[in-house]
């Protein structure tokens, strides 16, 4: 008797690997489960992220919500209040070919948003 072959067809089961779009509420409570680490921004409560303004501070990334100014603390993996009013700042600087200067101004954050 003659060998019939026909062609394999393969349906995936698990829903990690593919499977059923219907499996998507099983791979988010997967992902969800997963989750061991809060997010940085969690612990600022800004429902509106519209406000949120990433500022460049060289080496370490501080963030503007709304009037609020945080500077992330590697130490205590968290964001801490940043007080603007202790910090010296340049408002620019000037450069020529003999001479550098910086000109000071008020306390305030220089540098540029990178929405």
């Amino acid at each position: 008797m003659p060998a019939m072959a026909g062609q394999l067809i393969y349906t995936p089961v698990n829903p990690s690997f593919g499977g059923n779009p219907l499996n998507g509420s099983y791979m988010l409570q997967s992902a969800q489960a997963q989750k061991r680490y809060p997010y940085p921004l969690d612990d600022l409560d800004t429902p509106d992220s519209s406000d949120l303004k990433i500022l460049n501070a060289g080496d370490y990334p501080i963030i503007q919500v709304g009037s609020k100014v945080y500077i992330y603390d590697p130490g205590k993996s968290r964001w801490m209040p940043f007080d603007t009013g202790s910090v010296e700042a340049t408002s620019g600087t000037s450069t020529s070919a003999s001479t550098s200067t910086a000109t000071q101004s008020s306390p305030a954050i220089d540098s540029g948003v990178l929405q």
